[in-house]
Formats: structure tokens, sequence, C-alpha cells
């Protein structure tokens, strides 16, 4: 069998290791060190090396810190890399941050050869909230990457303490710095991190340093025995998890209430413990549930498609007819599952506890605000995607919810069908129903106006300074009623007429057209054309031009 390529990222042991693997087991396949995790992940920074007379090495390590090179380093070595071995070592010496927002590592290299100058650093140590919370954040991004380049599930985590004494029990502190109780406390938050995430962390508690350690005696520069026992450790654990990924990652929880996987999806079901611990970034498909907090009614239900694009349509269905139609819903998923962006269905939670209800408009109870924690729960999917781009996709109830969580993702595109604007509006039968079910404490749905802009969404826009997103609605012209109650408010509260046109700053276009009959939502050969249009020339505003074909005659939407 030919050897494994190692790509290792760390402080030490991640590279120390891949020497201790039996003889011709393993290949190293690149090396990056002295380079944080914040620093890796925050951009390149313009800082200069003050030092022309640095050794080369100091003068690598530094420049790659400079560049912030770990992506660049992996994806050169692809498809080459069979395992990443990653240890936390070098997050020890913290990071500074400097005045455009970028991070350099705070290694004993850059304080001897990179000068503040005009980058005016503030350092940030290890181990503080400051730190573990930048960190974190990068983290999101990098196993996002790894998942991204199929690599998340061949990365292993070293977790290996400080040793507290040598090869003769004697004691190997320094008289400087963490001690190894110290670093071994801090370490344990950021390796139990990324193992609540699933992410396959190998932990060794049992360690020795060396007195004759080529780079000196610290309990961070373990004996050579030590390596040996975690690379047979390692080792052993290879060969299954090389080829196939673990059937239900660590940092899902178990749950009885649902199963291991949804066949009509098609994909495995990850429960989480809470939004802190969703990760979206599993390649493929995915089935996600997130349990609710203290005080919350309801759980968080999606449906997530990975396709490694730097774009996220989420969609979020209508009305359901519970006779026909089984929950979760994931509206217009065979037409839209074929699409190269990243896909996330939204599904309507509030509806689980009602065998009655069709229709919440993902607003939630009056105590339990779902919106709110749906609008957070896409923002955390597409940092974790790496997806700078967001539209919002729904029609009817979801274009309402659409609009709504919209308004609560700056920098994001809402593209809406035939939408509600406003709850109360929307037919009597279905909002009284919607009001004895998840507002029993109302005497009647009059007092749905107590939730202000949550159910009114021409007052929510009426009230916004300015739009800090943007608004393709589009209404099919046969439908009076939602011409009259929904469109005609929302629009003379943006200062536009209920006909087709573009606002003044280019923040919102209306189309009024013939795309179906009725209340009905846009045929399959409609809705990608739009989806293009929306996507169309992102960053700037919105213009008018050329619609997509609207006759109402073809293939109805798929769900």
């Amino acid at each position: 069998m030919r050897p494994l390529k190692v790509f290792s990222y760390g402080g030490g042991p991640a590279s120390a290791i891949v020497d201790h693997f039996p003889a011709g087991a393993v290949q190293q396949a690149g090396l990056v060190s002295r380079q944080s995790l914040i620093s890796a992940m925050g951009g390149p920074s313009r800082m200069a090396l003050a030092d022309s007379a640095a050794r080369p090495a100091a003068v690598r390590v530094l420049q790659a810190d400079i560049a912030s090179s770990l992506r660049n380093d992996v994806e050169a070595r692809l498809p080459g890399i069979d395992l990443v071995l990653w240890d936390l070592f070098d997050e020890r010496f913290g990071v500074d941050r400097l005045s455009d927002g970028t991070y350099l590592t705070r290694s004993p290299e850059r304080i001897k050869h990179v000068s503040a100058g005009s980058g005016a650093m503030r350092t940030i140590p290890f181990g503080t909230d400051e730190h573990f919370g930048l960190w974190r954040e990068a983290a999101e991004r990098f196993t996002g990457f790894l998942a991204r380049k199929a690599l998340l599930l061949r990365t292993y985590v070293l977790d290996l303490a400080w040793a507290h004494t040598d090869e003769n029990g004697l004691d190997a502190e320094l008289p400087f710095g963490l001690s190894s109780d110290e670093a071994n406390a801090r370490f344990s938050r950021y390796a139990s991190y990324l193992r609540d995430r699933g992410v396959q962390v190998l932990t060794h508690s049992r360690t020795w340093t060396s007195r004759t350690h080529q780079w000196g005696p610290a309990p961070y520069n373990l004996h050579d025995a030590v390596y040996r026992e975690v690379a047979e450790e390692l080792l052993s654990r290879l060969p299954g998890e090389l080829t196939e990924p673990p059937a239900v990652p660590a940092a899902v929880v178990p749950a009885q209430a649902f199963p291991a996987h949804d066949e009509r999806h098609k994909a495995p079901i990850l429960v989480w413990a809470g939004l802190d611990d969703f990760d979206a970034s599993r390649e493929g498909r995915t089935h996600h549930r997130v349990a609710p907090a203290a005080g919350q009614s309801y759980g968080l239900c999606s449906l997530i498609q990975n396709n490694g694009s730097d774009t996220l349509l989420v969609i979020s269905h209508g009305a359901l007819n519970r006779e026909k139609y089984s929950l979760p819903r994931f509206e217009w998923l065979a037409t839209l599952e074929g699409r190269p962006e990243n896909l996330m269905f939204l599904a309507d939670t509030a509806l689980e506890p009602h065998d009655d209800l069709e229709l919440a408009w993902f607003t939630g109870s009056a105590a339990d605000d779902l919106t709110e924690r749906y609008a957070e729960l896409v923002k955390r999917a597409a940092r974790q995607l790496g997806a700078r781009k967001i539209v919002f996709m729904g029609g009817s109830g979801g274009g309402f919810a659409s609009l709504a969580l919209a308004a609560r993702t700056p920098g994001s595109r809402a593209l809406v069908f035939n939408p509600q604007t406003n709850v109360r509006k929307y037919w009597l039968k279905s909002v009284r129903n919607y009001t004895k079910r998840l507002y029993p404490e109302f005497a009647s749905e009059k007092q749905l106006t107590g939730l202000g802009a949550r159910c009114d969404l021409a007052a929510a826009y009426a009230a916004a300074p300015q739009l800090e997103h943007q608004v393709l609605y589009v209404q099919n012209d046969d439908d009076p009623h939602h011409l009259e109650n929904h469109l005609g408010p929302f629009a003379a509260a943006l200062g536009m007429e209920p006909r087709s046109g573009v606002s003044a700053d280019g923040t919102v276009r209306i189309v009024v057209e013939r795309f179906a009959e009725g209340h009905n939502m846009p045929y399959r050969t409609v809705l990608n054309p739009f989806v293009d249009m929306v996507l169309a020339g992102w960053g700037g505003p919105l213009a008018g031009g050329p619609l997509p074909a609207v006759a109402p005659a073809g293939p109805a939407v798929s769900a």
C-alpha cells in the first residue's frame, strides 16, 4: 500500500508525529507552522519584515503568517492529501491585532523581526475570552473550508497534554510563561469546541518531555516515545475512517424523537443541542434539527445542500395542506436541487404541535420569535459554508418569511412571489386559527397588531431609515386579493406604485406580470430564470430590464 500523504498544521506534534509512524506508512505532503488560526483565517496583512538578516527559516514562516497562507498551502497540495494532522500548540503565542483589522501570530519570530511601525499592534493573549471568540470564528471558517475540500473527515486534531516531567521524572516546567496545568486547562476549551462540532480529536494525556529534545527541554517538546505512542494510536484508527465518514458526528446529540436518516429527502439527520453547536459544513445534503433553549417553544429545522458555492439560496415554504403534505416541508426542492448554489430549505416548526395549522409565517409565538432565530441560523450556515451572497426565496406565506428574514440580514436579497405582507390581511379563517393556536393569550386576531413589525411588513419596511438588503417582488396580476391587500400597502410604504418598477435607490424592484393563474406559484420554467435574475449584478442596485418568459402555460413548480 502506498504511503498516506499527511498535511501537518501546528506547532510541533503534527509535524513530529509524521516521523514516528512505521517506516513507509506516511509521507509529509505539506507543513504550516507558527501560524495561529486567527491569523491564518483573518486575511493577509501589509506588514513587512524589519530585519533583513533574519534566518531563512524565520523569514519563510513570517512571510507565510503575514500572507495568511494556510488555505492556499492546502489547496496547492490537493488532491494529494490523504490526512490532515492539526495541533493547537502555536495558539499559545496569542495574536497581535493590526490597525487594518488583520492579525499576526505573536511568535518569537514576529517579536524579533516584525516591528509595529504604522501597524499599531494590540496583543490578544491566548486563552482569554477575546482570543477564544476570534479563534472560534476562525475555526468555523477553517472547518468549512476543509469540508468543501473533502478533508474534514480526514482531519485529526491532536490534543496532547503538556508534560510535567522529563524522562527521568524531573520537573519539566519552565520558569516563565504558562505552566503545564495552565496550558492544558486553556487548550481543553479549544479542543472541546472542535470535538463538540464533530471534528475528530485524539486526546493523549500520558506525556513527558526529553532533556535532549532538538528544540530544548520544555513541557511542549515531547519525548520521541510519546510521539510513537500517538502515531500508533492514530494509525489504528485510520483504515475505516479514511474511507468511510462516521455515521453520526460527535457533535450530534442523540434524540429518540428523530431517526438517524431522512429517507424521504435522502439525508442524514443531525440533531444539535443548541444553536451554538449547529454546523452546516458537512458535504452533500444534511437534515438539521436544533433543539430549543430554555424559554423557547420550538426547535429549528432545515435541509442543507452544500455544493461548495459562494452563494446560499434560502427557501421558506408557504401554506401546507396538512392532508396532502407531511412535515417537515422543504418546498421547491425538486426544482432547485440541480442548481450549483448552496441550498437551505427552512421548515416552520410552529406547525408541528398542531395538526390543523396550515400556515404560521415563521413568526413563532409571542414569547418565541422564530424569525429572529432562523435569521441567526442562516447567518451561521452562510459563514460555515463560505457563502458571501444570501438570497431568501419563497411564495405566499414563504414570501412573507423571506421578506422578514432578509430584513434581518444586511447585504442579502429576497426573491418573493405573491407574498403576504400583513398577516392580518390574509384569509380570516386562517388568521383566526393561527391566532388560536400560537397566541392563545389573545382574545382575538385583532391583538396581532400588538406584535408590530413581526406581523406587518409594510409597517416594518416603512419604519426602516433605509434598506440594507434588496428585494425582487414578483406579483401575479391575476391575484387581486394580494395585489390590493399586500402589494398595495407594501409599495405605498416604500413610496412606490403597486405596479412594475424600481425604487429610486435601487433596493426594491416590483414585477407585476401573469406568470401563473390566480395565487399559484411560478412554473418550473419561470422560477429558475427569476433566480438567475436576482443573482445578477450582485453588489449593485437593482435595475429594470428584460424579464424571464412568464407565459402561464407549462409545468408547475415541483415541490
